[in-house]
């Protein structure tokens, strides 16, 4: 069972919430992946702030489904924003590789039961978050692209106090 400031289990799937400011994109205007200060922590900020898609029930897409529901349910986001996935597998070696500590925490909030943080990332590593950006958060969906992934009832799973 899950409870609130419990480590997240090891592999799970996050998603942050990108500004349309905070992504690359080509010549022709479409948007090609994320820029590394869209993971700086903010100040005064230990940790970046995610949604956790195992939290909800159903599949893989279903769960990023909800996770991407739960983001707009408590946050102001803007249609042209992106939402980028990452494994925490992936985000424990790359911030572990220049020397954080990682961890993946459930910290629930009241307009998003799903939320997590994910400590150990340095604004001061400018390498870190380019490899973050580059490897660990390179899968990310546009409004259209989320709104096409399969929905469900978005409950929470049984494993989660």
């Amino acid at each position: 069972m899950i409870r609130e400031g419990d480590d997240l289990p090891n592999p799970s799937t996050v998603v942050r919430y990108v500004g349309f400011g905070r992504m690359f994109k080509d010549d022709s205007g479409a948007v090609v992946g994320p820029a590394a200060s869209a993971f700086e922590c903010r100040p005064g900020e230990p940790d970046l702030s995610v949604t956790w898609c195992e939290y909800f029930l159903g599949s893989s897409e279903e769960q990023l489904r909800c996770a991407i529901e739960a983001m707009r349910a408590s946050l102001d986001v803007k249609s042209k924003a992106c939402f980028c996935v990452a494994n925490t597998d992936a985000l424990s070696e790359s911030i572990n590789s220049y020397g954080g500590v990682f961890r993946a925490v459930y910290l629930p909030r009241a307009d998003n039961p799903a939320h997590a943080g994910v400590f150990g990332v340095s604004a001061d590593e400018s390498e870190l978050l380019e490899k973050l950006a580059a490897e660990a958060w390179c899968e990310f969906f546009t409004k259209d692209a989320s709104d096409a992934l399969s929905s469900s009832e978005c409950s929470k799973g049984p494993h989660v106090e």
